[in-house]
């Protein structure tokens, strides 16, 4: 039985259940395990709490737990032992995003100088960013393809800046609304409708400054959030206590209020990511932020809203139940700086040094080309450590005849020592070549 629809040699390749799959974003949206299918008769009714456990840190233990409970139930039994095995998430997928997200934030500083700010935040609560979008209703999250690691989108993340940035212009005094109001216009940018009935400045469209457009491209530019560090996938729940009160039954129809009074919990789960994950937030000043006289104090807003977001309201979903509440985020643009500085000395340095090397490689290759062919297979044979000589003497009639020549003016002088010793301990295999060439050369051994 195939719990997953697929072809004959991708099941070969990965297992009926894709044990094999590490990659947890592949995972949720090409092989989630089916409620029905027409192989069996029967329904999984926990299929999306599977799919999602397959994919979480300890996953696997839950679903060992539940394999152990149904071994009376052929269906769930074969299932369960099929993808329980699967190995999503593992470490090395975790430390090449995280070293993506290292160099990343490397090279925007690198890039933008000091156009570009960088924080790095950790998350005190778990966090649920993209739940309603998934193959399994209400248990997506945002990973990406690559790695299959959890990130905030670029539009989250400038989602909830402006978000604070809001709060903090309906909270300020009324002496300080209009410079705040034209800082917040042209860090975010806007279209006309936004200061229009119903929009969201209309209250303030008096404070809009008259010699702005009626149309203003924002100056700062929010990228995605990455992990740098070991982010989890875990599984949370929701209960809904009075089903049938929502969706009625054969007795109630739905909204009845009698239907209230029965509680019958049944809970929704859905993936978040664990607390204790930490991410990495790039802003940069775009052309349009590049060319304002401000630039600076423009970049420095966006980057205390992002963090006031992240600390004091949250990101992506139920962040009114405690959802998504970042630590302190701290600014690490000075630091990825100072690495940066002392990357470049350091690469200087070894290409300084791999130049001097060159230089005297280049300079020794000259001077062995002007050597007399005999002088340098001598200097190059004296070189060699005892062993190495030995070998080179049971194999010196192979040997050209300037280094065999070399090697005999050798055994003459510097090295006869050599010579005694082999026939004093009969080496004939080192001797036999040796004297067969010196009577080929008329040379005369010691």
């Amino acid at each position: 039985m195939n719990p997953i629809p697929m072809t004959a040699d991708l099941r070969e390749a990965i297992g009926p259940g894709a044990s094999e799959v590490e990659n947890a974003s592949l995972l949720l949206d090409k092989f989630v395990v089916p409620k029905q299918s027409t192989e069996w008769q029967g329904k999984l009714n926990h299929a999306s709490r599977w799919s999602l456990l397959r994919t979480s840190r300890h996953g696997h233990q839950a679903l060992a737990s539940d394999l152990a409970k149904a071994k009376g139930n052929y269906l769930h039994s074969t299932v369960l032992s099929q993808i329980q095995s699967t190995k999503a998430s593992i470490g090395l997928l975790q430390e090449t995003r995280r070293r993506h997200t290292q160099t990343l934030m490397a090279l925007v500083q690198k890039s933008y100088g000091h156009g570009a700010c960088v924080l790095e935040g950790e998350l005190k609560s778990r966090m649920a960013i993209n739940l309603s979008d998934g193959v399994i209703e209400n248990g997506g999250i945002c990973l990406d393809r690559t790695f299959g690691q959890p990130f905030i989108p670029g539009s989250a993340v400038k989602g909830i800046t402006r978000h604070a940035a809001l709060a903090e212009l309906h909270a300020a005094p009324d002496a300080d609304k209009a410079s705040l109001m034209e800082r917040f216009c042209r860090v975010f940018g806007y279209t006309s409708d936004i200061f229009e009935k119903g929009g969201e400045l209309a209250a303030w469209k008096h404070l809009n400054p008259k010699d702005m457009p009626a149309d203003l491209q924002g100056a700062v530019t929010f990228l995605p959030a990455y992990s740098v560090g070991a982010a989890h996938l875990e599984v949370d729940i929701t209960n809904v206590h009075t089903p049938v009160y929502y969706t009625g039954d054969n007795h109630n129809k739905a909204g009845d209020p009698r239907s209230l009074r029965e509680e019958n919990p049944r809970p929704n789960y859905f993936p978040v990511v664990a607390a204790g994950a930490k991410f990495g937030f790039c802003l940069v000043l775009n052309p349009v932020g590049q060319q304002r006289a401000n630039s600076s104090e423009l970049l420095s807003a966006a980057r205390d809203w992002l963090i006031q977001a992240l600390t004091v309201y949250g990101v992506g979903a139920k962040t009114g139940a405690g959802y998504g509440w970042f630590r302190e985020v701290i600014d690490c643009s000075e630091r990825i700086q100072r690495e940066l500085e002392e990357r470049q000395r350091e690469e200087a340095k070894i290409a300084k040094e791999k130049a001097i090397k060159e230089e005297a490689a280049r300079r020794e290759q000259e001077r062995l080309e002007k050597m007399d062919p005999i002088e340098r297979a001598t200097e190059e044979i004296s070189a060699l450590d005892d062993p190495t000589f030995a070998d080179f003497g049971k194999e010196l009639k192979e040997k050209s005849v300037e280094e065999q020549t070399a090697y005999l003016r050798l055994l003459q002088g510097t090295f006869k020592s050599k010579l005694k010793t082999w026939r004093k301990r009969k080496k004939a295999a080192i001797l036999n070549p040796v004297e067969e060439v010196a009577r080929t050369l008329n040379v005369e051994l010691p």
